[in-house]
């Protein structure tokens, strides 16, 4: 089974209550009431992606794929009491149904929240249609817990295929995930190829990083990791995923030393074998630092791959 992140904000248009009343009874719903995207006098009660555009017709073809094959469900809502997320699965063949359904019984209302510039066609407490899938929870996941999958979650949508290995699947059956390089999520990678250079566990070629100058991850373009080192020098470092003859490889190498003007030190993770110096680039194959994880305490492992 796939794994999905669900979200419900308050850019659903829809009343507190109504949300409150889906989160209480387990489902999760996307409100796209515009087919064609063209706002109608009534709300759409297709399921059909084909009847949307763009965002919607991706949101209802994730809500599809999950009804027919089921999958694992990350769910997060604006309404939570205490900001806990709740996880749990969906049986394959679960059937969608609108608020509008008697079986659901949510009399679900717009609420523009200020914006009617947005949705001309309607007001507040207009009758909003939602489609719903009900799914059996398993825990709530408290806001301090489980830090390394929030980091990892998708960035935007209501509802999104999660590419999180077997991490939730794993919480979700209660099981121990395996302790490998894809269970952990990007940034959890980028974190764990920073202490490497911190630590320069069996590589004394690479330069032993002493300060972060930047956050890890996410905040320039091409440099995942950008740090001074022991020797006064700039680190600029790279982590991918991509196989090191692969074109997104070389697309990113291209693009790590073109920093090679501003001197320093220049170093790429990647995966696969090969040369460890080439053209003044240290690579660094990411199963050396996955056995550098294997190699460390116990504590730090499972900080990784649980927490």
């Amino acid at each position: 089974m796939n794994s999905y992140f669900v979200r419900h904000t308050k850019a659903l248009r829809v009343r507190d209550e109504d949300l409150k009343g889906l989160w209480d009874d387990d489902r999760i719903a996307v409100h796209y009431p515009d087919p064609g995207g063209h706002l109608a006098e009534q709300d759409s009660e297709s399921t059909d992606p084909e009847h949307y555009e763009r965002t919607g017709k991706k949101a209802m073809n994730c809500l599809r794929n999950l009804s027919e094959s089921g999958g694992y469900v990350w769910a997060e809502s604006f309404v939570s009491d205490d900001g806990a997320a709740k996880i749990g699965f969906i049986e394959p063949g679960t059937k969608i149904q609108l608020t509008t359904d008697p079986q659901v019984a949510i009399d679900a209302r717009w609420d523009l929240r200020g914006r009617q510039e947005d949705f001309p066609r309607r007001s507040n407490g207009n009758p909003a249609v939602l489609k719903t899938l009900k799914f059996s929870p398993t825990k709530s996941v408290g806001r301090q817990e489980q830090m390394g999958l929030r980091a990892g979650k998708p960035r935007q949508g209501t509802i999104a295929r999660w590419k999180c290995g077997t991490r939730l699947a794993d919480l979700v059956k209660g099981r121990t995930p395996e302790e490998e390089w894809s269970n952990l999520f990007t940034e959890q990678q980028e974190a764990a190829c920073a202490e490497f250079l911190r630590l320069r566990q069996h590589r004394n070629d690479l330069p032993k990083l002493r300060y972060l100058l930047l956050p890890v991850g996410r905040t320039l373009k091409d440099i995942d990791v950008y740090a001074l080192a022991e020797d006064s020098q700039k680190i600029f470092a790279q982590v991918t995923y991509h196989l090191r003859d692969s074109s997104g490889f070389a697309d990113k190498v291209s693009r790590l030393q073109a920093y090679d003007d501003d001197g320093g030190h220049l170093v790429f993770f990647g995966r696969g074998d090969g040369p460890p110096a080439e053209d003044g680039m240290k690579f660094v194959s990411v199963d050396d630092v996955m056995h550098w994880i294997e190699g460390e305490s116990q504590e730090y492992r499972t900080a990784l791959f649980s927490n």
